[in-house]
């Protein structure tokens, strides 16, 4: 896991981190705004408003970890292998945590 790969992709979900979260931030407008950008980017962070019915310090801390996290499996691979097949996965997790999140959190968080 000390590839330069590992830390070249871990380090771009870093720096991706806190412009989407305070877009996010900005576009919700307090709960008067939407909260679809954060259902499309952060949709575990807001799968988690299921529980606790408001955004919690595990919804945050949900969203603040995610893009690393997905940098860190993306840039975890071999030399052998191909970055392709983990993007792919991810592709997809993240749209069924999506499409997830949109059929499941309704009331306030629209």
């Amino acid at each position: 896991m000390s590839s330069p790969r590992f830390w070249g992709f871990t380090l771009a979900g870093l720096v991706l981190t806190p412009p989407c979260l305070a877009l996010v931030v900005f576009l919700a407008a307090g709960g008067h705004g939407s909260y679809l950008p954060a259902k499309l980017l952060f949709p575990a962070a807001m799968l988690s408003t299921l529980l606790t019915n408001h955004i919690s310090y595990v919804g945050i801390g949900l969203a603040v970890l995610q893009f690393p996290i997905y940098g860190a499996f993306a840039g975890s691979t071999d030399p052998a292998n191909e970055v392709s097949g983990r993007l792919g996965i991810l592709a997809v997790v993240h749209s069924l945590l999506v499409a997830g999140c949109m059929l499941a959190t309704s009331g306030s968080f629209l």
